[in-house]
């Protein structure tokens, strides 16, 4: 091999999913997705299909497996994950597994994904954080008129990737769990989204379908309460659909869906600050416009651009945000919780344009 003498110069890590399959690094790192992480280079083609069989140099990237994952690690479940992947134009996807004792000394795993040159993201929870009308950043999409809700067309198209993806998704049977916003990037320009791989995705038969999910890598303001406040650290596929409604109602409205009277505006201090806040949040979970409880709309003082926004969605899409914020669905006290799938969501975005307007 031309390269001997790069790897007999480098770390050598193996491949568990194939068995075949070897890589090597000298410590290159590289940012992807807001992350730093070790490129590698690929000294061995794999001779198993199903499993990566790049020729020898090109180039990876590794992440390794979180330290709350290595004690339950199973092997075979990250292979058959490889071979099956999610629509891959919105994720970032694994394509071996690699064991990583060669350079600790002591058993660690890592994923290895293609690297690709990628243009410019922005992460999403910077975006989001800054969904008011006060604080509106000069420098962001000045030309694209009002900030927010359906009459800003770049929002649309926004929203319209997020689905596109999360469809994408959910049509491969899985499960998501992680929408931290540290997992999901966007490009400024042409708004299509970009999502980090996240280590509780699992294939789901149903909404029920479970596993456990680190806190530290959710963001507690789109979990549902149940598993906020719940104690179990599971979360299911009907955890995503309310990740996936609660994301959707930010971007349209501008507020989280019970950030009403109760909670006295977020604040935008520290992270300590944001979590009691997120305590409150969940503990109050009535949606600011449900139309039985009134206990915790919006305020006196509030802009009255949030309740425009609302009373332009389609009676459509203001129901079924309605349903998905139930109390009884964040709290899973009903029997069957109601949620909504992302083709569900799309096709109530579509019906807007079937009918040339918003009503």
């Amino acid at each position: 091999m031309g390269f001997a003498s790069e790897i007999k110069k480098s770390t050598v890590v193996y491949s568990l999913a194939s068995g075949f399959n070897l890589y090597y690094f000298d410590g290159a790192e590289c940012e992807v997705l807001g992350k730093t992480v070790k490129l590698l280079k690929h000294a061995k083609p794999a001779l198993r299909k199903g499993i990566n069989g790049a020729a020898g140099g090109e180039v990876f990237y590794m992440r390794e497996v979180p330290g709350e994952l290595a004690g339950v690690f199973d092997v075979g479940h990250w292979t058959n994950l490889i071979r099956r992947p999610a629509g891959l134009a919105h994720y970032a996807w694994p394509v071996d597994v690699v064991d990583m004792a060669g350079e600790r000394g002591k058993p660690a795993q890592a994923l290895v994904f293609p690297y690709r040159p990628q243009g410019e993201y922005e992460n999403l929870k910077a975006f989001l954080s800054n969904l008011d009308m006060d604080s509106t950043p000069q420098n962001f999409w000045p030309d694209s008129g009002s900030y927010l809700g359906l009459e800003n067309g770049k929002i649309r198209k926004l929203a319209d990737s997020l689905l596109e993806a999360w469809c994408s998704y959910d049509a491969s049977k899985y499960a998501y769990h992680e929408f931290s916003c540290d997992n999901m990037y966007y490009e400024p320009t042409g708004c299509r989204v970009k999502f980090d791989f996240s280590f509780s995705t699992h294939r789901a038969g149903g909404l029920a379908d479970s596993a456990y999910v680190e806190r530290t890598r959710v963001a507690s303001d789109y979990a549902d309460t149940h598993y906020f406040n719940g104690g179990t650290g599971r979360m299911d596929l009907a955890s995503d659909y309310y990740s996936i409604a609660a994301i959707l109602f930010k971007l349209l409205i501008g507020k989280l869906p019970y950030a009403g009277g109760i909670l006295e505006g977020e604040p935008n201090g520290s992270e300590k600050e944001h979590s009691a806040w997120m305590k409150a949040y969940h503990d109050n979970p009535v949606f600011i416009f449900d139309q039985d409880d009134r206990s915790n709309k919006l305020g006196a003082g509030e802009p009255d651009i949030y309740e425009n926004r609302w009373m332009k969605l389609t009676s459509q899409l203001r129901g079924m945000f309605q349903s998905a914020f139930k109390p009884a669905n964040a709290l899973r006290e009903a029997q069957n919780p109601q949620c909504y799938s992302p083709s569900d969501w799309k096709s109530a975005l579509k019906i807007i344009d079937n009918h040339g307007g918003l009503s």
